[in-house]
């Protein structure tokens, strides 16, 4: 089986644990990076013309801060350019605060059949200290919009290993996700790389 995973480098804001490839402020690019992306696409659609994917994954950076619309475009795309098995999962990463359910509502009709919620904590005393954007709100906000558009499967992401957690506190993070009745939990351990603003706070 083959998957897609289709990179997008943009964030709102970076937070304060991140060294992935991701940049914000960098909106003027965005509109450039998609068309060499598309162009790449083509590319790569005719080298691996006739093979099947199952899987495409868009992840970052943050997928869901781009325009939705540019994003469906680039679906469809790809839809167009490759052979994509009957059920092929379609997952975009999403953030809370990033997308209103217009745009969830735009992802949905374009395809996407799952989506990966960064939630990373449930305590927002820890979002504030880890840099993100949202409150647990904000991600209720999101997830029940996600729901009432139709996605069935979403994914949420947690992380653990965080400064001062304690494996009460990690107990009860997971006891309030599970709670949210997600399809799937991702967790990562925090891991504090050089050059980030963790690194120099801890």
């Amino acid at each position: 089986n083959s998957g897609l995973y289709i990179h997008i480098p943009f964030c709102k804001s970076k937070c304060r644990y991140c060294d992935f490839n991701s940049f914000a402020n960098r909106e003027t690019d965005i509109e450039p990076y998609f068309y060499a992306l598309n162009n790449e696409i083509s590319a790569w659609s005719k080298k691996l013309d006739g093979r099947q994917f199952d899987t495409v994954y868009f992840g970052g950076g943050t997928p869901s801060f781009v325009d939705p619309a540019v994003l469906c475009e680039c679906i469809r795309h790809i839809q167009n350019c490759f052979l994509l098995s009957p059920d092929c999962e379609i997952t975009v990463e999403c953030n809370p605060g990033t997308i209103g359910f217009d745009g969830l509502a735009s992802l949905k009709k374009a395809g996407v059949n799952r989506l990966s919620i960064g939630l990373q904590s449930t305590d927002n005393q820890t979002l504030s200290e880890l840099g993100r954007i949202h409150t647990v709100n904000d991600f209720e906000e999101c997830l029940a919009a996600a729901r009432c558009v139709g996605f069935k499967n979403i994914s949420l992401d947690l992380m653990y290993s965080l400064p001062d957690m304690t494996m009460e506190k990690w107990e009860q993070t997971l006891e309030k996700a599970v709670l949210y009745h997600p399809q799937h939990i991702s967790a990562y351990a925090l891991k504090i790389e050089d050059g980030t603003p963790f690194s120099i706070l801890h």
